[in-house]
């Protein structure tokens, strides 16, 4: 049976909920902070619940001693008031999620099997950090992905990122930009999808007066990145033609602008990004094998949203924040609504739902219905 420690002074709800979910659940309950702590240590408990508001110390110094446990179990925060600045404190504190109250014993009974299915996978975060807190989110997949950007930045081995559309594989080259030791010269991003054959050489090499029509001089984006980073989003959209000379790029350092046989030394460390996977391109003769061996000397791979669902309530308050509205937050049912998605877009599709449920709803408390998708 599921070990509940209950840390709540409310003597009434302890109670209530201890005799309702005596069937499902082994509660145990703690008056206090202190008392909580020692029965957590004691005790072992497969989930905590721990109100916010105790009489000796607050949730958060109990939540911090909760976190520093050699095997710190999953922690359920309650709350009278659903402030923002408080559930953003406590998820990026250690926190799996929190309830507003008043609930229903089947939410409760919800939630705590909810934070059971996931308590393997708590592990310390990475979000105070002031660089990789720039990557949001508190899953295992997130704190993977910020070790492998510590690992990687300090070197100047090129990089791969695999990733869907949506899931912040431009976030993930600028962080390794900003840790490596390039972080002073300049981080330059173009999107290969984005320029069609006939353009875009001359937008990664270059090009001079004349090599085609309205042709003038002008550095490409590799001379722009010189002593910096160079981030190649969806580079299995290049034409083989522009493939074969990024892979002379990759060999010698030197590029010639278009309509030019001169060369010119560059120094631009390589990132690049697909949401294709450049073996079966290879395999149907989209992509060339030599330049995939060249480009991912290192490689990331950034799991979709509807893998890493208990990052969505500290990324919608991320956004919420971002369009201003700091003080604003989320019922529960509409967070239920939020990590029943299939989220085909990813991180890109969750701020945009945020931006209209801001729209629809207008007020401090977004409801179920103010969740509108397009997909």
């Amino acid at each position: 049976m599921v070990r509940v420690l209950f840390i709540d002074d409310d003597r009434e709800i302890q109670k209530r909920i201890n005799i309702a979910l005596s069937d499902d659940f082994d509660f145990s309950s703690a008056f206090s902070g202190r008392e909580g702590i020692e029965k957590a240590v004691d005790l072992d408990p497969d989930v905590v619940l721990l109100d916010i508001h105790l009489p000796d110390m607050d949730g958060f110094g109990v939540l911090s001693k909760l976190m520093s446990l050699p095997a710190p179990p999953p922690v359920v925060m309650l709350t009278v008031v659903a402030d923002v600045e408080m559930i953003v404190k406590a998820i990026k504190m250690g926190a799996m999620d929190y309830i507003v109250k008043p609930f229903t014993l089947d939410y409760l009974k919800h939630r705590i099997m909810t934070a059971v299915e996931h308590a393997p996978v708590r592990i310390k975060t990475g979000m105070n950090d002031p660089v990789l807190g720039q990557l949001v989110g508190v899953s295992p997949q997130i704190e993977q992905i910020r070790d492998l950007i510590r690992c990687a930045a300090p070197y100047d081995i090129r990089i791969l990122i695999y990733g869907e559309s949506g899931t912040g594989k431009e976030i993930v080259a600028q962080l390794i930009h900003k840790l490596s030791a390039r972080n002073s010269g300049p981080f330059k991003s173009v999107n290969c999808a984005a320029f069609p054959p006939t353009l875009i050489e001359s937008e990664l090499f270059g090009s001079t007066k004349g090599a085609f029509t309205d042709a003038r001089d002008k550095p490409g984006i590799f001379e722009a990145a010189d002593a910096g980073t160079l981030f190649l989003d969806e580079i299995a959209e290049l034409s083989l033609e522009a493939q074969a000379k990024l892979l002379r790029v990759t060999e010698t350092s030197q590029i010639s602008r278009v309509g030019s046989t001169a060369t010119i030394k560059v120094d631009a460390r390589l990132i690049a990004a697909t949401n294709k996977d450049l073996r079966k391109e290879i395999d149907r003769g989209n992509f060339r094998d030599d330049l995939l061996y060249r480009i991912e000397g290192y490689q990331i791979r950034i799991p979709p949203l509807r893998e890493r669902k208990e990052d969505i309530p500290i990324l919608s308050l991320h956004f919420l924040s971002q369009f201003g509205k700091e003080n604003f937050a989320l019922s529960t049912e509409a967070l239920d609504k939020l990590r029943a998605h299939s989220w085909p877009g990813n991180v890109r599709e969750l701020k945009n739902v945020m931006e209209r449920a801001l729209i629809s709803g207008r007020k401090e408390i977004i409801m179920p219905e103010d969740i509108i998708f397009y997909s």
